[in-house]
């Protein structure tokens, strides 16, 4: 099993992943203390049989019965996952295997990623298992399920621990960054702390927006921004030394980590970590209004995306009762499925067996077989996937780069105004793909050296840019490119206000949002904006000299185009979709297709490959809509009616036109 820039490849061959979560049928996720390779044995024979081509499964609890004394693994506890291996080997399935979940199970020793006892513990562990299997050539190890930095109380999101190991960490860190203490005073507008104390970790408070209101104390939130890169940069250097120490043993197997959708937000993230990796991942559970953003922001260049964890979490009304039906479950997670192999690598669902030994409500309804053996409509929706993939895995090679790329701000995304900043990325995904029909890559702040030559880039809503950033994107610009940038971004990384406009020769300077309403003119067209209460007071519109909204600036061979407002902000997403029109015509940049197009709520994306083109429909319509369009690198029409809330994939042939591949249909 190896990768290639973009999809998993086993003995050389393109496989796009259609897999499983897998424990154990019997025993769910004792298999490892009580494990039954019987049991095993007849559960992957019917995955396979289903056209499941991969296998997760690993450690989500109790590390401390895998190695019951410092550096000490029982025997048993090989021969188990042995065991597993000949088993999966037998059915033809590779293994990724989780080694630890959420917050790194430190085994006695502090700090889960920063103490050096806890991750000398960690290491002999993952040593002990990694050494042991290293010659396997289809396993895989995935160091973490959903990672946290570093508080194991608060999971799921980026707070302090507060021990003494991650304080003299952060100083040393800060001490890095900054050459004095009067440097660091002045990057976060505050008080000068003397050299003799250390520099104190952020308070809970200062993650939110109102931490300036706070009584009897003057507190901002600028320093959340560097716990932010701190976390990022520490848990990168963790999972780079878990990679390094499984190298050391021999092994050549792929290392990633299992990240949800919080890595486009606020927790560690690929465009961080993964290149110390060799795929990265993404866990699309609960954003189902943003499936397209939570695979793109997960998608670093050079390295494969694979939606390791997918499925559909219970919902509950306020009476207690489901909120799906089970064939609407199967829906939801068809249009998961969809974009998975329209998007990355594929797709891993959780789960096979439902596992009706948890006490999570949540998931205790997760699974394509119920606790009796019978199948929820989801496995059917599975097998159908799976047959697709096996037909098209010949033709996922090479595909072309999007001729636009989005630009984030992580001064922005990683700060207390994080949620504005994921909105904002979010809207500019969805105006460019479901109303303007033209794809995107997203490129975050810290890897905006891999920008390279798109016909255009979107900087959306950004408030605040790093110094190294804009120097890149205005060199983009001057070697000619062409650059939207929606709202101020007349503040540096640590929210000082600059002069950025005024050195290229535009009088304007950031003011505070305080109206509802506002337009942009530009041509013939009058585009009117609204801005709800949560984006006045907090955030930022540029106001120039001139009083016009809308301004065009020639540098060097390439184009600037600046939008007064942060119109991704703004209520609704036809006044962003309205701007990004017009500028792409600008540019010359166009829909790959044409005919009859349908309404704003149905997903309409080609992904071009040297010898096919993949086309995904994904309605979010609550209404049919017919399809009848005409693509433009081969010429096949395709006409249908897509059902609402449905998708549909159809593989063509290039450059004849013929179909290879569909589902749906």
């Amino acid at each position: 099993m190896t990768v290639n820039h973009n999809f998993f490849e086993i003995d050389g061959h393109v496989m796009p992943v259609m897999g499983s979560t897998y424990m154990a049928s019997d025993v769910q996720r004792e298999y490892f203390m009580s494990p039954n390779p019987y049991v095993w044995n007849q559960d992957m024979g019917q995955m396979q049989r289903a056209g499941i081509n991969m296998l997760r499964t690993g450690w989500w609890t109790a590390w401390n019965q895998v190695m019951k004394e410092s550096g000490v693994v029982h025997e048993e506890m090989l021969r188990t996952l042995e065991a597993y291996l000949m088993t999966a080997r037998a059915h033809d399935l590779p293994v990724q295997f989780t080694l630890f979940a959420f917050i790194p199970d430190v085994l006695g020793g502090g700090n889960p990623y920063l103490s050096p006892d806890a991750v000398r513990r960690e290491k002999q562990l993952v040593l002990t298992f990694a050494h042991q299997f290293r010659h396997v050539p289809f396993l895989m190890w995935d160091l973490i399920n959903e990672p946290s930095f570093s508080n194991p109380r608060e999971l799921w999101m980026t707070r302090p621990n507060g021990d003494p190991v991650e304080l003299a960490v952060w100083n040393r860190w800060l001490a890095k960054r900054y050459a004095s203490r009067a440097a660091l005073a002045a990057a976060w507008d505050q008080a000068l702390i003397p050299g003799g104390q250390p520099v104190p970790l952020p308070r809970d408070l200062q993650f939110s927006p109102q931490a300036s209101l706070a009584t009897g104390v003057f507190l901002n939130s600028v320093e959340v921004h560097d716990y932010y890169l701190f976390s990022q940069e520490e848990f990168r250097d963790w999972a780079e030394e878990m990679h390094k120490a499984i190298r050391e043993t021999g092994s050549q197997q792929l290392v990633t980590v299992g990240q949800d959708e919080g890595g486009g937000s606020d927790r560690p993230s690929p465009a961080w970590y993964g290149s110390a990796l060799d795929f990265t991942t993404t866990h699309t559970w609960w954003l189902n209004d943003a499936l397209l953003w939570d695979s793109l922001v997960a998608k670093v260049p050079g390295e494969p995306m694979l939606v390791q964890e997918t499925g559909v979490q219970r919902a509950v009304g306020i009476d207690g009762r489901t909120r799906y039906s089970a064939g609407e479950a199967g829906e939801v997670l068809a249009r998961k499925l969809a974009m998975a192999l329209s998007t990355g690598a594929g797709a891993i669902e959780w789960l096979w067996n439902t596992n009706a030994y948890m006490a999570n409500d949540n998931e205790v309804v997760i699974g394509a077989l119920r606790a009796d053996g019978t199948e929820r409509p989801i496995a059917l929706v599975l097998r159908r996937f799976a047959k697709f993939a096996q037909l098209s895995g010949g033709y996922f090679q090479h595909p072309e780069n999007a001729q636009v790329a989005i630009v984030t701000s992580q001064a922005f995304q990683y700060s207390a105004l994080n949620g504005a900043a994921v909105e904002a990325q979010q809207k500019a995904v969805r105006a460019l793909a479901y109303a303007c029909r033209v794809q995107s890559d997203v490129v975050e702040e810290n890897r905006i050296g891999q920008l390279g030559h798109p016909r255009l880039v979107i900087l959306p809503s950004p408030m605040a840019l790093g110094i190294a950033a804009w120097q890149a994107l205005l060199d983009y610009v001057k070697a000619g490119g062409n650059l939207l940038i929606t709202g101020s971004m007349e503040r540096d990384g640590e929210w000082h206000v600059t002069d950025r406009l005024a050195a290229l020769g535009l009088d304007a300077h950031p003011v505070t949002i305080l109206f509802h309403q506002a337009q942009v003119t530009f041509g013939n067209e009058k585009v009117p904006l609204s801005f709800g209460a949560q984006t006045q007071v907090m955030l930022d519109a540029l106001q120039t000299k001139d009083g016009k909204a809308f301004h065009e600036i020639r540098l060097g061979q390439g184009r600037l185009f600046i939008v007064n407002y942060p119109v991704e902000l703004a209520q609704g997403t036809a006044a962003t979709a309205q701007v990004y029109r017009w500028v792409l015509d600008q540019v010359g940049v166009h829909p790959p297709f044409s005919g009859t197009l349908p309404s704003p709520g149905v997903l309409i994306r080609p992904e071009v490959f040297s010898r096919a083109v993949l086309y995904l429909f994904d309605s979010e319509s609550a209404r049919a809509q017919p399809i009848d369009i005409r693509d433009g690198a081969t010429g096949a029409e395709m006409k249908f009616v897509l059902p609402p809330l449905a998708s549909r994939l159809i593989l063509l042939s290039k450059p004849d036109g013929r179909v290879i591949a569909r589902y749906g249909f």
